[in-house]
This record gives structure tokens, C-alpha cells and sequence, in this order.
């Protein structure tokens, strides 16, 4: 199934966007469903499950950065968050320069 979904965009055309867009147009939700979703909005937690501390070592410079978690540090690294999870694990330089790992506690 996998082989069979590669290469396939689900890309809407213009005229369904168009078509999409005018369904939608003049549908206003109830003054109930807004003050529901406020509440949502104001109670929901950004990161439900805390991350663990990712400590990056430049080996060039000797510097230690410590990040909050794997998304915060993939962010400073301009990757994304597997890229560093692998990275924990494997326990190879990233860009042959940085050493990522978990800080201990």
C-alpha cells in the first residue's frame, strides 16, 4: 500500500478550493460553540508531556548548550526533532561538529 501512495499529492484544485471556500462562507458558529471553544483554547496545555533536556556539544569550541527538549534544540540546529532523537541514540557528530546527548540528572 505504501508503494502504491508514493508520488500521490493531494493537492486541491482551484475550483474545489473555490468551492470549498463558498460552502464555508457565511457559516457562523453559535455564540455557545465560541464561548465552548475559548475555554478550550484558554485551558489547553502547550506541551502536555514535558520534554527531557537535550545537552549539545560544540566540538570545535568546547561550548555545552542545554535545550529544554529534543524540539527546542532542533530548532536552534535548524533540523527537526527525529533528526536529533537519532542523533541521542546513535551517538554520532551531527554536521561532524556537535555531540547530542540527554542531560543527566
Amino acid at each position: 500500500m505504501r508503494k502504491a501512495a508514493l508520488g500521490r499529492t493531494y493537492k486541491h484544485t482551484e475550483e474545489t478550493k473555490a468551492k470549498l471556500r463558498e460552502a464555508r462562507l457565511g457559516v457562523k458558529s453559535s455564540e455557545e460553540t465560541r464561548a465552548k471553544l475559548r475555554i478550550i483554547q484558554a485551558t489547553r496545555l502547550n506541551h502536555p508531556n514535558p520534554g527531557k533536556e537535550v545537552k549539545v556539544t560544540d566540538i570545535n569550541t568546547g561550548e555545552t548548550t542545554i535545550y529544554d527538549s529534543s524540539r527546542s534544540a532542533a530548532k536552534e540546529l535548524d533540523t527537526n526533532h527525529t533528526t536529533i532523537r537519532n542523533y541521542i541514540k546513535s551517538q554520532k557528530l551531527y554536521r561532524g561538529r556537535y555531540l547530542i546527548g540527554l542531560q543527566s540528572l
